[in-house]
């Protein structure tokens, strides 16, 4: 092995998962997530000239195992992607501890010496209900675009997921940019677009969708900024005591809320507290794929989730409250 064992000084809780980038000057520096016994979640940073021989160098960023406020930061720390982005550094690690949920976050802030300073407090990645996205990678494209790809995990039992004889999949490619206010936000790669296939629009309320209809769709929904209902678009199966097996995906307008509710289709409920703009619509940018949803938002977290119907390729869309939307099935 390249690194037989973690530094010996130290109890640990953990020891795995590297992320390798290569300095201005040509070394090569690697993080690796960890947890310290009894404090919390850790990063520690090595360094090679050759990818071969590694000095520890240190700590790179230490938890707390008990936050005054704010997320908890858990016992160990999993997948770490730490990379510069704009004029800030990105930590994104997955939360791991034996007792309490498992969740992605990050935070930003400064590399100096050898540690990593943040400028604030940890914040969620997705907004998907259970910690849907976990374990995220990045990678620079030959564009020089930071690009992330992560698993999204399953919302069904164990069981349910041995009798499907499958568990697991990987979310789009997401762009990561720095928001206006400092926040990380993700949207679909361009080259999505390439997938379109058959178009449809819906601006009817009730309208159900004709043309494009299935297991896998781009779906725009758009919301006015002085919308007085529940607006967005109900998924189902078409016809009969089907179309109660579906989710929903819209704005919650009393709760001022993006919403994803797969209760009715074998997943859970997601609720992201948006603002709103007085003045325009809000947009919803959506992709459904089998068992998968991603919802992106302008310039806020996007939602991942899961859901299980019966027959997906026999999903079509129905408008709800005020929303116009705009779809085209994909081709996969």
């Amino acid at each position: 092995p390249v690194i037989d064992a973690p530094p010996p000084e130290m109890q640990l809780e953990g020891f795995r998962d590297p992320c390798v980038w290569q300095e201005a000057g040509g070394e090569w520096s690697m993080v690796l997530g960890t947890g310290v016994t009894g404090v919390g979640g850790a990063v520690l940073l090595y360094r090679s000239k050759d990818l071969i021989d590694w000095q520890y160098m240190g700590i790179l960023f230490l938890g707390n195992i008990h936050p005054h406020e704010g997320l908890s930061t858990g016992t160990m720390w999993e997948c770490p992607s730490f990379f510069p982005l704009g004029d800030k550094w990105i930590l994104i690690i997955s939360v791991c501890a034996a007792q309490g949920p498992s969740y992605t976050i990050y935070y930003t802030g400064q590399y100096v010496i050898d540690r990593f300073v943040p400028d604030g407090p940890p914040r969620l990645l997705d907004s998907g209900e259970g910690g849907c996205l976990y374990a995220p990678q990045t990678f620079v494209d030959r564009k020089g675009r930071r690009v992330l790809i992560g698993w999204l995990r399953e919302a069904r039992s164990v069981a349910d997921q041995v009798n499907a004889g499958w568990s697991g999949v990987m979310s789009l490619p997401r762009l990561l940019f720095l928001s206006n206010n400092g926040e990380l936000c993700s949207t679909p790669m361009i080259e999505t677009q390439s997938l379109r296939d058959q178009h449809e629009m819906l601006s009817k309320p009730n309208q159900l969708s004709d043309v494009v209809r299935g297991a896998s769709m781009e779906i725009s929904i758009r919301i006015p900024p002085d919308t007085e209902k529940w607006s967005g678009v109900h998924l189902a199966l078409s016809g009969g005591q089907d179309e109660a097996e579906g989710f929903l995906i819209g704005y919650d307008c009393i709760n001022s809320a993006v919403v994803v509710d797969c209760r009715l289709a074998g997943g859970l409920i997601s609720a992201m507290p948006i603002k709103i703009s007085g003045f325009q619509d809000q947009l919803l940018h959506v992709f459904v794929d089998g068992s998968v949803i991603e919802v992106f938002v302008e310039d806020q977290l996007p939602i991942s989730a899961r859901f299980y119907v019966s027959k997906p390729q026999a999903m079509r869309v129905r408008l709800v409250g005020d929303a116009s939307v705009e779809l085209w099935k994909l081709k996969l």
